[in-house]
């Protein structure tokens, strides 16, 4: 319920129920989520619709895992929150494209949020798929993903180690790769603070 704290052991929660195969967890209140001794890791996270005044904290997790074929989602997406969201000491990476046609995805998007921090975050964007993983077509390696979209929000990164993800390459001895995702990708009304 609203204001709760989870501990969550270590361990990997990921693929635990046949109907949510990447333990794709949804948090519309305020609570807070903290990893307790090693950083577990689980799938990925939606944080929507905290109003003003509320607060949700996510600390000590490792946020990646496996992917649903077809669905192209972020690790940790935040949309529509006039609250605070935090993120501390987490690692959230980007999954990889599906094929060479497709970039890495993105680790983050925060869409129309109005204060979210992260805090001694690694932010890893997804790689690009290689082309030699898609013979006999040889197409073009894809691009890596963000690490970061931000979009109509304001977000402040602080001590945080944040990199695009490694475009792809075509598997035969560096003839050409595909470019590296950004690590920040802002789109328009985003006010962004980093130390």
């Amino acid at each position: 319920s609203a204001g709760d704290v989870i501990l969550v052991k270590p361990g990997t929660y990921v693929d635990f129920l046949s109907l949510d195969p990447e333990a794709f967890h949804y948090i519309d209140r305020p609570i807070t989520i903290v990893g307790d001794g090693p950083a577990p890791t689980v799938g990925m996270m939606r944080v929507f619709d905290i109003a003003a005044g509320q607060e949700v904290v996510l600390r000590n997790l490792k946020i990646y895992g496996p992917f649903i074929g077809s669905i192209s989602l972020e690790k940790l997406g935040v949309r529509d929150c006039a609250g605070t969201v935090l993120v501390e000491d987490c690692t959230l990476v980007g999954v990889t494209g599906l094929t060479p046609l497709d970039p890495g995805l993105a680790a983050v998007d925060v869409r129309n949020s109005a204060g979210v921090t992260f805090t001694r975050c690694t932010l890893q964007g997804g790689a690009g798929l290689s082309s030699q993983q898609f013979n006999p077509f040889y197409l073009d390696p894809s691009a890596g993903g963000p690490a970061a979209i931000l979009d109509g929000s304001r977000a402040a990164y602080l001590h945080c180690t944040i990199t695009g993800g490694a475009g792809g390459n075509d598997g035969l001895g560096a003839v050409h790769s595909g470019p590296g995702g950004d690590a920040l990708l802002i789109r328009e009304a985003a006010v962004v603070f980093a130390a």
